[in-house]
């Protein structure tokens, strides 16, 4: 029943944000998915089913405001799949509006770019997924840069932050502080990034 209700809130949050980007074009807003691992090659083939694979890693957004879904693509010998790396494709998103998602296993896959390209073609109809395949260059340690956010252990109300109860996470261009919810429900608390 709480998990019922929980998911309605969720739902209806959604909503509520797809329309308040709809009509403040100030506001941008989207969902992330951290989808499955794409091994390559892939084929019906038992003696390449059984060879070690290459792991590609997909990584999407989509974008309420344009109705678009953005996908990040890399292989295990560009970037592995942790924190950082997630974090990287969010910060190539909130910057450039780049994103990653899902493929077709019906088609013999050999390369990364063969995987972009499957990508960028599931969607029959505009606007069209855009794939971004990453580099090495694009990935960030964002464990350094986590030693500047000094202040975000305690909220301006002076409590413990609990990040894994974090719901909702909203943070404004140029503002220091990021306004956090720990249920859909629950009352915003603030948190001063810097």
């Amino acid at each position: 029943m709480r998990e019922e209700i929980a998911v309605s809130a969720a739902r209806q949050y959604r909503d509520d944000l797809k329309e308040e980007v709809q009509n403040d074009k100030t506001v941008g807003a989207g969902t992330f998915d951290l989808d499955e691992v794409l091994p390559l090659p892939t084929s019906n083939d038992a003696n390449i089913y059984y060879m070690r694979q290459l792991n590609n890693y997909n990584r999407s957004v989509y974008g309420f405001h344009d109705r678009t879904g953005y996908y990040y693509l890399w292989n295990e010998s560009i970037a592995r799949c942790g924190a950082s790396d997630i974090a990287s494709c969010m910060m190539k998103y909130l910057r450039g509006l780049n994103r990653v998602e899902a493929s077709s296993n019906h088609v013999n896959v050999y390369t990364t770019s063969q995987w972009a390209t499957d990508i960028q073609g599931a969607k029959r109809n505009a606007p069209y997924y855009k794939v971004t395949e990453m580099v090495k260059e694009d990935f960030w340690n964002f464990k350094n840069m986590a030693k500047d956010f000094i202040n975000m252990n305690k909220t301006t109300g002076r409590e413990n932050t609990k990040f894994l109860q974090i719901c909702i996470y909203s943070v404004h261009k140029g503002d220091p502080i990021a306004t956090i919810k720990y249920s859909m429900n629950a009352r915003p608390v603030e948190i001063n990034l810097f």
